[in-house]
């Protein structure tokens, strides 16, 4: 028995508190490093983590099929209904389209983070990309532009990034 004491005092960190408050305090910050330690908890804010279980197969088959025979009534979408939900996910995600999915699919909540996680870092990866080298330069030819400038660029940018895939 003495030597479990002593193995355990040897694990236990000795903390002093002041009141309920302080306590409780110092309770969230060990369970967030230990949760950190585990590899439990995300190194992003949780709504924008992907979940690591998520699957494919977590996806509803049937809904992925109606979304894509309403996108080929309304917008010409040129997939198959049939198409299985891994490729059309791929193909809507690679087209820009995943904002769209998610809000058309019928996801648990899981499934939107994975998918979301996916477009999050997409976009960031884009703005990285077309940012350019003098950030006072591209300040300065923003406010130059008028609105209607900014948003053709912004359309100009969308037809670009289409015509790539």
């Amino acid at each position: 028995m003495r030597a479990l004491i002593r193995k355990a005092e040897r694990q236990l960190a000795r903390r002093r508190f002041i009141d309920l408050a302080d306590l409780t305090g110092k309770v969230y910050a060990s369970l967030i490093l230990h949760l950190e330690q585990r590899g439990m908890l995300p190194h992003r804010p949780f709504h924008a983590a992907a979940c690591r279980r998520a699957t494919v197969r977590d996806i509803n088959t049937r809904m992925v099929g109606w979304f894509i025979q309403r996108a080929r009534e309304e917008r010409q979408l040129a997939l198959n209904p049939k198409t299985p939900p891994k490729e059309a996910l791929i193909r809507l995600w690679r087209d820009g389209l995943t904002a769209g999915v998610l809000a058309g699919l019928d996801l648990n909540e899981r499934q939107r983070q994975a998918l979301g996680h996916q477009q999050q870092e997409r976009h960031h990866h884009h703005q990285q990309a077309h940012q350019k080298e003098d950030p006072e330069e591209q300040q300065e030819e923003t406010q130059d532009q008028g609105p209607a400038e900014m948003t053709s660029n912004c359309r100009a940018s969308r037809r670009c990034r289409r015509s790539r895939v």
